[in-house]
């Protein structure tokens, strides 16, 4: 099975769960869960953009250390402006990207 179709098949898994649960929490699992599956990473975190608070704040993650996330690697200041470029930040191994360090 090639990447195109693992995306799409996590994609449809995560929609399915939309319309069968309210449990925010077990989705944002899901999410994670999908993300780490389909990318073959040991990690993921997510963020979502609070617009009572006009940042974006974690709100999942799995497979990080609490001492990783206190590094500030995954701190969305970092993040935006590359998400804003790309649309999406992926890195294999984020303690040795350029991009966030």
């Amino acid at each position: 099975m090639n990447a195109e179709q693992d995306y799409f098949k996590a994609i449809c898994r995560v929609s399915r769960a939309f319309g069968t649960t309210l449990d925010t929490e077990q989705l944002l699992d899901l999410v994670i869960d999908s993300a780490i599956e389909t990318t073959q990473v040991k990690a993921a975190r997510l963020f979502l953009y609070d617009e009572e608070q006009s940042e974006f704040v974690a709100v999942a993650q799995k497979g990080l250390s609490e001492k990783y996330t206190r590094s500030g690697l995954t701190e969305p200041f970092k993040i935006v402006p590359i998400l804003r470029e790309e649309g999406y930040l992926f890195s294999r191994d984020a303690t040795a990207d350029d991009r966030l360090n």
